[in-house]
């Protein structure tokens, strides 16, 4: 009696190490199957959910030019919603329609840094400058944008952290840039 017990028992086991075998590989076989951008899947970072938008990358690191540190990020803007929307995104000189974004000082588009020591997010002045200004544009419905952001800053004010992008944009195409009412936000992404 007590050798059958041990069978059953052995028997048991062997049992139970090829389910957590076969849960394991079952595991690993849908994570390797997962888009292979590391962005995804989206945040959710507590904006209003019309817009998605998305860095190409996770990790930058400040490039030297020939008078400060730039970083180029660029990445993708979709208007998930049926709604049309307008945000002062556009390039001043640029037409009224537009398929490229810009994230910079002077329009709707914001950077925000993680703030270790308060535990929060603060918007950071780190964005290049539109020398022709920005002008609202309409972010169509089902409609895909490239974006860009121009980071910059002197040799000694280089930050490092934890940072995502914000767009500001209405439903009104007579509202100026202060009178945003909805918010939008990227992937989190790190520069180093």
């Amino acid at each position: 009696m007590l050798a059958i017990i041990k069978s059953m028992t052995a028997i048991g086991g062997k049992i139970m190490r090829n389910i957590i075998f076969i849960f394991v590989m079952i595991l690993q076989l849908l994570y390797c199957n997962k888009d292979k951008n590391p962005v995804n899947p989206i945040p959710n970072t507590g904006g209003a959910g019309n817009l998605i938008l998305m860095t190409q990358k996770t990790n930058y690191s400040w490039k030297q030019s020939e008078s400060n540190f730039i970083i180029i990020i660029e990445g993708t803007l979709k208007n998930k919603s049926s709604d049309t929307y307008y945000s002062h995104i556009g390039d001043g000189f640029g037409p009224a329609e537009q398929d490229r974004i810009i994230f910079a000082a002077n329009s709707a588009g914001r950077i925000e840094k993680y703030d270790e020591l308060d535990k929060k997010w603060k918007e950071i002045n780190i964005l290049g400058l539109l020398i022709e200004g920005s002008k609202a544009i309409p972010i169509k419905s089902s409609t895909n944008y490239a974006i860009h952001a121009h980071l910059s800053r002197k040799i000694d004010q280089v930050e490092h952290g934890k940072y995502k992008l914000r767009i500001e944009y209405h439903d009104n195409p007579e509202l100026r840039n202060t009178e945003m009412i909805y918010r939008d936000y990227s992937n989190i992404f790190e520069i180093k």
